[in-house]
C-alpha cells in the first residue's frame, strides 16, 4: 500500500532521482514496518498493525498533496479494500479516523493556506464511501468463503459416503459420476444356482450355512470382478452377473469371458470346504444366454437400480433351471460366437418354461481356445 504512496510523493514532487529512491524505499519499506513492529510489540498479527499505521501515514500524504482528487481516489480506495479484505471491519473502523486524522494534520500544519473545510469534508466522504464499498466486499467476498466451506465439507461427506457404500456398487460403475441412462444392448446374461440349497438350509446349522453363503457369494463376486463382469443381484444362493456394459470388448469376447468366469466359478466351488458334517458335496448350476436387453436405472425416486431387463434376461433364467449339477448350459446365440474356442455337447432342442417354441441348448465341456485367447488386465481378449 504504501509503496504507492512514496512513488506518488515522489514523482510529484521531484525529478527522476527521487522516483528511484522512493522506489528503492518501496522495497525495503515493508521489513522496516515489520521490524520497527516485532520490537515493539509482542503480538505476531504484524500484517494488520502494519496495515493500520498505514492508514496514519495515507492520510498525512493526502494532506501533503493538497487533497488531490487523483490521490485520494487512488489511495484511499486501496487503502480500504487492502484492510477490511486482509484485517477485516475491525480493522477498517480503526484506520478510517487514524487515516482522516493524518489528514487533518497534515492540511492543518503543512500547507501554507490552512485547512480548507471543503477538501476535508470531500475526503472524509470520500472514506465513508470508500469503507462502504469495501464493507460489502468483504460481505461478499465472506460469503462465498462461507459457501466454499460448505461445499468441501458436502463433498467430503458424499466421499465417506462413497466409501461406505463401494461394497454395494459394482466395480464398473464406482468411476461413474452420472445415472446411466437405459439402453439397449447386447449382453450375455449369467445366472447361477445352488443344487438343494433350500433342503440345506432345512437339514443343517442356519447360522453356518448363512457364514459360508456369505463366503461363497464373496468369492464368486471377485471371480466375477477379474472377468469384467457386472454382477447385477443376488437371488439369495444365486446370482445375475451379465458382460457387456457398462464396458464391453465385443460380443465374442464378453461371451467369451462370461464362459471363462463361469469355469472358474464351478472349480472354486469344488474347492471350498463346508462347516458342517453331512456327506454331501454341494453342487451349482449356470444358464448363460446371449441376447439384446434393456440396460440401465430402474425404479423410483426412492430407489433406483441398475440392472438388466428382457427376454434375454428371462431365457438365461431358464436355461439355468433346465441344467443338470455342475453343468454350464449355454444358448445357441452363445455358442455361435465361439464356436472356434469352445468344445459343447449339444442337448438338442429343449421347451423352456415361458417361451413359445423350444431352443437349441449346449453344455460345455472345454474351452479350446488353441491360442487364441489370452488375459490382459484381468479381461479376456480374443484375436481373429
Amino acid at each position: 500500500m504504501m509503496a504507492a504512496v512514496i512513488l506518488l510523493v515522489a514523482s510529484q514532487y521531484a525529478g527522476s532521482v527521487a522516483c528511484l529512491v522512493g522506489a528503492a524505499i518501496c522495497f525495503v519499506y515493508p521489513y522496516l514496518v515489520q521490524l520497527l513492529l516485532q520490537r515493539v510489540s509482542a503480538s505476531t498479527d504484524i500484517i494488520r498493525r502494519s496495515l493500520v499505521v498505514d492508514a496514519l501515514l495515507t492520510g498525512l500524504v493526502v494532506g501533503m498533496v493538497g487533497y488531490s482528487p487523483t490521490a485520494c481516489i487512488v489511495l484511499v480506495t486501496m487503502l480500504t479494500v487492502s484492510i477490511v479484505i486482509v484485517a477485516g471491519p475491525v480493522a477498517l473502523a480503526i484506520g478510517t479516523p487514524l487515516c482522516f486524522g493524518g489528514a487533518w494534520l497534515t492540511g492543518r500544519y503543512y500547507l501554507t493556506d490552512g485547512v480548507r473545510d471543503l477538501d476535508l469534508v470531500s475526503f472524509a466522504c470520500l472514506l465513508v464511501y470508500s469503507g462502504y464499498i469495501a464493507w460489502l466486499v468483504y460481505r461478499e467476498t465472506s460469503r462465498l468463503n462461507t459457501e466454499h466451506r460448505r461445499e468441501f465439507s458436502l463433498r467430503h461427506e458424499l466421499e465417506q459416503a462413497k466409501e461406505r457404500l463401494r461394497p454395494f456398487i459394482a466395480p464398473q460403475l464406482d468411476r461413474w459420476e452420472s445415472t446411466p441412462q437405459v439402453r439397449r444392448k447386447r449382453l450375455t446374461v449369467f445366472f447361477s444356482d445352488i443344487e438343494g440349497f433350500t433342503h440345506l438350509m432345512d437339514t443343517v446349522d442356519e447360522t453356518a450355512v448363512a457364514r459360508w453363503l456369505n463366503a461363497y457369494l464373496e468369492a464368486m463376486t471377485k471371480i466375477a470382478g477379474i472377468y469384467g463382469g457386472t454382477v447385477d443381484k443376488f437371488l439369495g444362493d444365486g446370482m445375475m452377473i451379465f458382460f457387456g456394459d457398462p464396458d464391453s470388448d465385443g460380443p465374442v469376447a464378453d461371451a467369451y469371458a462370461c464362459v471363462s468366469m463361469a469355469v472358474d466359478m464351478r472349480d472354486k466351488l469344488r474347492q471350498m470346504s463346508t462347516p458342517w458334517e453331512t456327506g454331501r458335496t454341494i453342487h451349482i448350476r449356470i444358464g448363460i444366454h446371449t441376447g439384446y436387453c434393456l440396460v440401465g436405472s430402474f425404479g423410483c425416486v426412492e430407489r433406483m437400480d441398475y440392472t438388466a431387463l428382457g427376454s434375454a434376461v428371462n431365457q438365461a433364467s431358464r436355461i439355468e433351471g433346465v441344467a443338470g449339477r455342475d453343468e454350464i448350459v449355454i444358448s445357441e446365440s452363445t455358442f455361435r460366437l465361439l464356436r472356434p474356442w469352445i468344445r459343447v455337447k449339444s442337448l438338442g432342442k429343449v421347451a423352456l418354461k415361458g417361451l413359445s417354441a423350444p431352443v437349441d441348448l449346449h453344455r460345455v465341456e472345454e474351452l479350446t481356445c488353441h491360442g487364441n485367447g489370452k488375459y490382459l488386465s484381468g479381461r479376456v481378449q480374443l484375436l481373429s
